[in-house]
């Protein structure tokens, strides 16, 4: 289905509603420095996250327990994040 302005209340009106009830939530990365826009208003970094989660989890047959797969995850996400502060977005 095409959304058009000029339709889009009448043929999206759950679309319309759900954007409503959300709009501050939407606009809320306004707050923050104009320079950490384009970080923000994408989950790029998210489903980035996320796959390196999987690659690395995925060969292990079995984790040492709840508190080990946390220290995992826990590292992953440092490393990543070391990544992406010595190689900045945008």
């Amino acid at each position: 289905m095409k959304f058009s302005s000029r339709n889009g209340l009448k043929d999206l009106p759950s679309a319309v509603k759900c954007l409503e009830n959300s709009i501050e939530a939407c606009l809320t990365f306004f707050i923050c420095p104009e320079e950490e826009w384009i970080s923000l208003r994408t989950t790029n970094i998210i489903e980035r996250l996320n796959k390196e989660f999987k690659r690395r989890t995925k060969p292990m047959e079995i984790v040492a327990g709840e508190n080990a797969c946390y220290t995992l995850l826990a590292f992953i996400c440092l490393k990543m994040e070391l990544h992406w502060k010595s190689n900045p977005i945008g």
